[in-house]
């Protein structure tokens, strides 16, 4: 009889995906027991059935000693049949038998041993899903906690702009409040006010009827005076009629000063009324104050827009006026360069003309004085000659006799007087000339300081045309300047109003696009969650369901082809 070994299930127990990959040089043919890689067993086998059945004489022709399957075991890379002892030939019938049975068990064997295949091949796939489904999921958690951390942190911005709206809406409504108890307090003390009014008229009316009273007192005291006055006669009447008015005085002194009291607590309830009213002032001045303040604040945009315009308008009508400015101040220019170039031309040419006149005058007068003396000199020498030869003859005819020397001592006395008369000519002339030389100069001169002064009003006139164009250059930097600060004023006020309007639609939609993201960020991170929960679900299972039916097959296997004797 054949000891049956039943080897150890192996079991997958303890182990991890990695694990339960094939490595490298792995054989699925490996994973079960086969009987081609065991020649022992069929020796157990054929040993089993010697014992079993008796040898026989002679072997069945027909007795086939190789399995029907023999081919198929070789090409699966069996030892050949002529490796397999002969049995005996007893043991033919049950060598059949037996080799009947093991083509079936190889057959089966072989099935098996496919199905492993078929199930190990699966099961790589399903690990290898069960991998990639873990890496996805994990993929999927770290973009589902990194989507958490921002719809957290998107809740926390919305919570601060929610708490920033509430904490505006709760002043805003601590204000209105303010205002709502303010204008309670203001009406309350402005009835408070009515009514001290009120008893303040009802006070005047009692001191009026008081005074009243007092009046018609003095006027009986005064009757009663006049009474006792114009009655002497009657004294006893009289002193009774005193007495009665001293009583009367007496009663009305008590009420004047009853009154007088009052009076004074009139004054002193009036003065705290007027604190009162001070204090109320006081208060109504800060609520006004704070109302202006709020209205202040809430106006300084419209203020600043119309500043702005008015401001705008101003630099239109101040260029307007600095355009006319410079177009005046270019056309004066203009007139007075064109009439001063003109004026200082005509004094020019006129002052030349004035002069060279003069000059040309007054070189003819001294050529004419210089001819003049110089015929004077001719004379003043012909003299001096026939003077020197009428000395010569007169020497010769003193020694001729007395009557010549007479009348040579007279014809030299003519020539003395004549001498003399060109003597005084030349003088004259000589003095006629010096003027006419010294008018010369005095004209030179006056024709400089003429030509000076001219040189100076032109000198004037090219600085007041200077100083004008620098104005106009002034009046057109201004113009440039202002036209300058418009532009920036427009585009400042351009930019404050797109600016408002942006803000105001930037946090609008900033704060729907939030509100919207984070909404349709929740609904998706919810439905990939869940999916992801699904797909890990279901891929648990497939494995579960994989590793059970794999320890099945793997027990099976064990328990048939794992036998030892």
């Amino acid at each position: 009889m054949a000891v049956h070994r039943v080897l150890p299930m192996p079991t997958t127990a303890g182990l991890t995906p990695n694990d339960l990959q094939p490595g490298p040089t792995h054989d699925p043919d490996l994973m079960a027991p086969r009987v081609r890689d065991a020649p022992h067993v069929l020796g157990h086998v054929d040993a089993g059935a010697s014992l079993r059945h008796p040898p026989r004489l002679s072997p069945s022709p027909t007795l086939s000693l190789s399995p029907p399957a023999g081919p198929a075991r070789l090409a699966h890379g069996s030892r050949p049949a002529a490796d397999v002892p002969p049995p005996p030939p007893t043991a033919a019938p049950a060598l059949a038998h037996d080799s009947a049975d093991v083509g079936i068990l190889l057959k089966e064997n072989d099935a098996i041993v496919e199905t492993n295949r078929n199930l190990h091949a699966q099961n790589r796939r399903l690990i290898k899903e069960v991998a990639q489904q873990t890496a996805n999921v994990t993929t999927a958690e770290e973009a589902l906690n990194d989507v958490i951390e921002e719809v957290d942190d998107l809740k926390e911005e919305m919570a601060i702009v929610r708490n920033g709206y509430q904490s505006t809406e709760e002043e805003l409504k601590a204000v209105k409040a303010m205002l709502s108890q303010a204008y309670i307090d203001l009406e309350m003390q402005q009835a408070e006010l009515r009514s001290a009014r009120e008893d303040i008229g009802d006070r005047d009316a009692q001191m009026a009827h008081l005074r009243q009273s007092l009046e018609q007192a003095m006027a009986q005291y005064t009757s009663h005076v006049r009474e006792s006055a114009a009655l002497a006669d009657g004294q006893h009447h009289a002193k009774q009629a005193l007495a009665q008015a001293v009583a009367t005085i007496a009663e009305k002194n008590e009420a004047i000063t009853l009154l007088q009291k009052e009076t004074r607590v009139l004054s002193d309830e009036f003065d705290k009324l007027q604190a009162l009213c001070a204090r109320y002032h006081e208060n109504q001045a800060g609520l006004e104050g704070q109302h202006a303040a709020i209205v202040k604040t809430n106006h300084e945009l419209s203020e600043a827009l119309a500043q702005a315009r008015l401001t705008i308008e101003q630099n239109r009508l101040t260029e307007a006026g600095l355009v006319k400015q410079v177009e005046t101040l270019q056309q004066r220019m203009q007139a007075v360069e064109a009439s001063q170039q003109a004026h200082a031309a005509d004094a020019q040419a006129a002052a030349k003309a004035r002069f060279a006149k003069q000059q040309r005058l007054l070189s003819g007068q001294v050529r004419v004085l210089e001819d003049a003396l110089s015929e004077a000199n001719a004379a003043h020498a012909r003299t001096i000659r026939d003077k020197q030869s009428l000395e010569a003859e007169m020497e010769q005819l003193a020694a001729a006799g007395p009557d010549e020397a007479r009348r040579v001592e007279g014809a030299v006395a003519a020539l003395e007087e004549r001498l003399r008369h060109v003597e005084r000519d030349r003088q004259h002339l000589e003095q006629r000339c010096h003027s006419t030389q010294q008018q010369l100069l005095f004209t030179e001169k006056q024709h400089t300081t003429e030509r000076l002064a001219l040189a100076t009003k032109i000198q004037q006139l090219e600085q007041r045309t200077q100083r004008t164009q620098d104005d106009a250059a002034r009046a057109h930097e201004q113009l440039l300047e202002s036209t300058r600060h418009r532009g920036e004023l427009e585009k400042a006020l351009d930019g404050c109003r797109r600016k408002l309007a942006q803000d105001h639609a930037a946090s609008q939609a900033q704060l729907a696009a939030a509100t919207q993201q984070s909404d349709a960020k929740r609904d998706e991170l919810q439905a990939r969650l869940a999916a992801v929960e699904q797909a890990r679900d279901r891929a648990t299972q497939e494995l579960m369901h994989v590793i059970t039916q794999q320890k099945v097959v793997i027990c099976l296997e064990s328990i048939t082809f794992r036998q030892v004797p």
